[in-house]
């Protein structure tokens, strides 16, 4: 089934410089500390809301209190195995400001953002479609 185009425009951030700051954390072996999903924030009338490329986000506007959380995952190579890590082993707890300065400049529309794989993606990404439009009144 093909998703409809919305004029829902989602803001890329990149979490390339979080994830070390989490590496002190890590088992020995990790290459690596990632975010496994691709975040964006969408601006509306009633603030900044954040979410994943599985549809999963905030309810509520992003703010100081109300932060946006990213877990953070131990990638890596043990006895010449490489591993990907399946539970995460930091999070990273952002304010709107936080996202704001990890902001990529690059914009993509809702339906492409979010996975289209199979039922639960499209309840997300309707679930987001009707909340976007209650948050943003046409005036």
């Amino acid at each position: 089934m093909e998703r409809e185009t919305t004029n829902i425009q989602v803001e890329l951030i990149s979490t390339e410089s979080i994830g070390p700051q989490a590496m002190h954390l890590a088992p020995e072996g990790t290459t690596e500390v990632v975010s496994s999903y691709t975040h964006g924030i969408i601006r509306t009338q009633l603030g900044v809301f954040a979410l994943c490329s599985e549809g999963v986000g905030s309810d509520s506007p992003i703010t100081d209190e109300n932060r946006y959380p990213i877990d953070l995952y131990a990638n890596g190579e043990r006895d010449g195995t490489r591993y990907i890590g399946m539970v995460p082993i930091a999070t990273a707890n952002l304010t709107q400001a936080n996202l704001e300065g990890l902001l990529t400049g690059e914009m993509v529309e809702l339906g492409l953002f979010i996975r289209a794989h199979n039922s639960r993606l499209e309840t997300n990404f309707r679930s987001w479609v009707r909340a976007i439009t209650l948050a943003s009144p046409r005036n």
